[in-house]
């Protein structure tokens, strides 16, 4: 029986853990491994180039509202009937207007953002949050798998992150890379 993984990222666009993660996709046995691929944006120069064994699952639909003007994503949630999210959206518009740092904002902004986004329902033997922050955060909070891991391409220090925030986070992975 094939083990089922599961990786999460942003989306595919120019960057050093784009193209890493397409390189790691690109060595995997696929007679050996199911391989799902959640992106919060399925976009980017690199996604032209994913295996096509890969299976990359529908965008979570909540999302987008926090990836565009306050007021559109309001008569988007209103309109879909979704208050749960339109509140929840503004509860992070404050964040967006208040945190200058944009690493931190979306570190501080998850938990609004966690609570409009439904659980993948599929069970996993891995998953695999490929980029510090929102993808680890949803590995943690909303996947079932039985080994959660965090890969990490950058230096808290530098990017001016709040590691505060991801330590508890940390605490639920069992390994970071």
């Amino acid at each position: 029986m094939k083990k089922k993984l599961l990786f999460v990222m942003n989306n595919l666009n120019c960057g050093g853990a784009e193209k890493a993660l397409i390189s790691l996709l690109e060595t995997i046995d696929y007679s050996r491994f199911e391989v799902d691929l959640m992106l919060f944006k399925q976009e980017g120069i690199f996604l032209s180039k994913l295996p096509k064994q890969v299976n990359l699952l529908e965008e979570p639909p909540e999302y987008q509202y926090f990836d565009m003007p306050i007021k559109k994503a309001i008569a988007g949630c209103i309109q879909t009937g979704r208050l749960d999210v339109a509140v929840a959206r503004i509860k992070a518009g404050y964040i967006f207007k208040k945190e200058k740092n944009s690493v931190r904002c979306e570190q501080r902004v998850w938990k609004h953002l966690s609570s409009s986004l439904k659980k993948n329902i599929k069970q996993y033997d891995a998953a695999i949050g490929y980029l510090e922050k929102n993808p680890v955060y949803f590995c943690i909070d909303k996947v079932q798998a039985t080994k959660k891991i965090g890969f990490i391409h950058n230096d808290y220090r530098k990017l001016g992150m709040d590691s505060k925030i991801d330590k508890k986070y940390f605490k639920h992975l069992d390994s970071i890379v």
